[in-house]
């Protein structure tokens, strides 16, 4: 079976149909974000060798950046 067919049965079983593996890495490097991890750390976790990757896997919500300032 190829990957993407091991891809797709493994979206249906966990019920995230729509959902694609390089989404969990962004929600991955996201939230890690989020919860202050040094870029660094999150590099080395994502297996970045290039600090820009950091910025391309880590958007922070909209909520997360209102409570910061709500905590100002």
């Amino acid at each position: 079976m190829e990957s993407d067919q091991y891809d797709e049965q493994a979206r249906k079983g966990a019920k995230l149909e729509g959902v694609r593996f390089h989404d969990l890495r962004h929600h991955f490097g996201s939230r890690l974000a989020e919860l202050g991890i040094p870029d660094r750390t999150i590099m080395e976790l994502m297996g970045h060798t290039d600090p820009r990757m950091v910025a391309r896997y880590s958007h922070l919500r909209p909520e997360h950046l209102a409570r910061v300032v709500e905590g100002l």
